[in-house]
């Protein structure tokens, strides 16, 4: 996709936005090195782990729990415990279950993943799912994995793992917009000039082919916009 960009001229900038501005004619991008200058902008930065409480996890234990399983790089024959009872819970416990024991943890008995995840989870033996559990605190267990403090049906027990993963859902990543300008954002996608695409807006429709759509929509929308005002 990168050689795809670069052969129809589009420029790629390694470059982390901190802030974003509008002052009425134009959006101001503002980085570590430089701020760059635009008339459209879209907002492609998909979204963010919701992360535990300081109150259920020791600053310490932070090592050994992960909002990703990407970041677990291939753990082997390790005890996983994830929190959360969506597709991503399910489908984080189907990835690692090959190669680990994993148990999955949901504070009540609603499940709200798919049934086929539910049901290929179901059928492997190394997958334990625990219902009406909640997390009261972790903590590291002598610098080799972590302690969980339960709370099950109003009985509090203990649980020793290597890794606690955490699937309590995602927020839009839009953490870098300058206050006044996440006020304008409504009136600014009215007017044409600024377009949230894929999983920062889309909720729990994180799909790629819904993201791609959008994207199309979006350039298709400035590229009429342009010729026009030329």
């Amino acid at each position: 996709m990168e050689e795809q960009l670069r052969t129809i001229g589009v420029e790629l900038l390694p470059l982390r936005v901190q802030k974003v501005e509008w002052d009425g004619k134009q959006f101001h991008l503002l980085t570590a090195s430089q701020t760059i200058h635009c008339d459209y902008l879209i907002l492609a930065s998909g979204t963010r782990p919701r992360l535990l409480p300081d109150r259920q996890a020791d600053k310490a234990a932070q090592q050994r729990i992960f909002y990703q399983v990407v970041d677990l790089h291939q753990p082997r024959q390790a005890k996983i415990a994830i929190i959360g009872a969506g597709d991503a819970a399910f489908d984080y416990a189907l990835n690692l279950a090959a190669d680990n024991h994993v148990e999955i943890l949901n504070r009540t008995e609603v499940r709200r993943c798919l049934p086929l995840l539910w049901e290929r989870a179901m059928r492997v033996p190394t997958i334990r799912y625990t219902p009406n559990t909640e997390l009261l605190w972790a903590e590291p267990e002598r610098n080799k994995g972590l302690r969980l403090t339960l709370s099950c049906l109003g009985e509090v027990e203990t649980r020793w793992v290597d890794y606690l993963l955490v699937a309590i859902g995602r927020d839009p990543n839009l953490s870098f917009l300058d206050p006044t300008f996440a006020q304008q954002l409504a009136a600014l996608e009215v007017a044409g000039r600024c377009y949230r695409i894929g999983d920062v807006k889309n909720g729990i429709f994180r799909q790629t082919a819904i993201a791609v759509g959008d994207g199309l929509k979006a350039a298709m929308q400035i590229y009429h916009l342009v010729v026009e005002v030329s």
